[in-house]
């Protein structure tokens, strides 16, 4: 369950309706991204609960962010600079937010 609202989430994130039929090929690419964004995260210290709204939104825009990254050289957004960087310390310290 967690997954598919990770998956709708980052869909809408990026413009596409997960209500409908996102094709097969980008819709590999998200979920290859949802999973590259989660590894990511895990390589910082930072576990991802999907059960708190906060960590979801910090994964679904690491996902877009990977995606989008494919067709731009834009700087990391920064929301997520500030919730990776928030994230990052509070694992330091051994702590969960």
């Amino acid at each position: 369950m967690a997954d598919n609202l990770v998956y709708a989430l980052t869909c809408t994130d990026l413009g596409f309706s997960p209500v409908c039929a996102v094709p097969e090929a980008v819709a590999g690419s998200i979920k290859q991204d949802i999973e590259a964004a989660r590894a990511a995260l895990e390589d910082m210290g930072i576990v991802v609960y999907e059960d708190n709204p906060d960590h979801v939104r910090g994964l679904v825009m690491y996902a877009g962010w990977l995606y989008r990254g494919r067709s731009s050289s834009e700087p990391m957004p920064t929301p997520l600079d500030r919730w990776l960087r928030r994230h990052r310390v509070n694992a330091a310290k051994g702590g969960a937010i």
